[in-house]
């Protein structure tokens, strides 16, 4: 009977621990002139795109010959199911059919690494802004900017083993003509990967910071007066709200650096009991602030940030952008030995291109739709030569130097 009720409550669990996420996305066909079959063909692609995004891998081979693929064996698993889709636009001109839908997932909090799973991602981190400067009076918590996104990116690289470029301090992408804007656009997200070689890109903002009962906290009581209140209402069971209450909040979004798209957005909030001395001179991160009650609170928001960050670059494949050299007839990858690549590695083949779609007049970015796409080609490359920041490849198919190609490992 208790090994029915366990696998009862485990069952229940993992219904429960189930969440959906949307996604729109843009699927893509060959044309051939039966348009139902033109259409199921980009919705599949489309579909198959929001289960890569929601953390699908690909295990498999392409055999090529003299440029053509030869044969194809590959199985795609994913942590996520479709639950629904809405065509939102189609259309076609002499090549390619093309629809643009939503499609739901709903995802599993975990999922498992393939290949991909023993290289070490890079993810660069943007300054977390105040969104209201006013907010880190107390403790004079100012430097939280940017010691904010350097303690999350040390968590994250104490416990995923996720490489973080040094950039001489964090990078303010986030402020628009003086106001804080958390959201990056494709374009911004996909400079500063490059420019650092990432493959991801962490933004956000610093929500909120401030008293809950700011009235009865400048009045400047006594902290023993707080204590005597504390244990009265402890001894007689009667407890009201510490006036040394104090929000913390905060924005955090994952981006992917080759296509500039949103993979991860969430607020994390809580509270904790300011308990440092009134006027005291704190600063965000040092001994003292860890120390507070306060302190301890966001220490946990941090910790529950870093694993759901982990989790979820644990499910993205591993795409790097790679050069190709014609005069050798070789990829230059900008990962090598610290990143876990080895001589004989096989990753696939993609190349990138920019999407050019007619949304009507509604912001591509806002309904989470890249402006640049990554497009399948068949094709594999097998790792040469590896040093510890870049390695060699050779493509088993003609390459043209036009093209800009990326390295992906499922």
């Amino acid at each position: 009977m208790a090994v029915r009720v366990n696998a009862l409550i485990i069952a229940l669990f993992v219904a429960l621990s189930v969440h959906a996420e949307t996604f729109v996305l843009v699927g893509e066909s060959p044309f051939s002139g039966n348009v139902q079959n033109d259409r199921d063909s980009a919705i599949n692609d489309a579909i198959k795109k929001g289960l890569l995004r929601s953390g699908a891998y690909v295990q498999g081979r392409t055999y090529v010959k003299n440029g053509h693929v030869e044969s194809d064996v590959s199985s795609v698993r994913s942590s996520g199911k479709v639950s629904s889709f809405k065509m939102l636009r189609e259309w076609h001109d002499d090549a390619v059919y093309s629809v643009k839908v939503s499609v739901d997932i709903d995802v599993e909090p975990e999922c498992k690494s393939g290949v991909q799973g023993r290289y070490r991602k890079t993810a660069l981190f943007t300054a977390f802004q105040r969104e209201k400067p006013s907010i880190s009076v107390v403790g004079r918590l100012f430097d939280v900017d940017t010691v904010f996104s350097k303690e999350l990116s040390g968590r994250l690289y104490e416990e995923y083993g996720t490489s973080v470029p040094d950039t001489g301090g964090a990078l303010v992408l986030a402020r628009q003509h003086g106001v804080v804007a958390p959201e990056l656009t494709a374009s911004a997200v996909i400079q500063a990967a490059k420019e650092y070689q990432a493959q991801f890109v962490v933004a956000g903002s610093i929500v909120d910071m401030s008293m809950l009962f700011p009235d009865q906290y400048f009045k400047n009581p006594s902290r023993w007066v707080a204590s005597i209140k504390d244990g009265a209402g402890r001894l007689f069971g009667s407890k009201s709200d510490d006036y040394r209450s104090r929000n913390f909040v905060f924005r955090m979004m994952l981006y992917d650096g080759v296509t500039g798209g949103l993979l991860f957005d969430k607020v994390y909030s809580g509270k904790g009991i300011w308990n440092a001395e009134y006027a005291e001179s704190v600063g965000f991160g040092t001994p003292r602030f860890w120390s507070t009650d306060y302190g301890v609170h966001v220490s946990g928001l941090l910790n529950q940030a870093v694993n759901d960050l982990g989790r979820k670059l644990q499910c993205q494949p591993f795409m790097v952008r790679s050069r190709y050299l014609p005069e050798g007839d070789t990829l230059y990858l900008s990962v090598g030995v610290n990143q876990g690549v080895r001589v004989g590695d096989v990753m696939s083949l993609y190349f990138m291109k920019r999407l050019d779609v007619d949304s009507g007049g509604v912001d591509e970015q806002f309904l989470g739709s890249p402006p640049v796409v990554i497009n399948d080609i068949d094709t594999t490359i097998s790792v040469l030569q590896v040093y510890p920041t870049y390695s060699v490849a050779t493509s088993s198919a003609k390459l043209q130097d036009n093209l800009q190609y990326i390295a992906v490992s499922w």
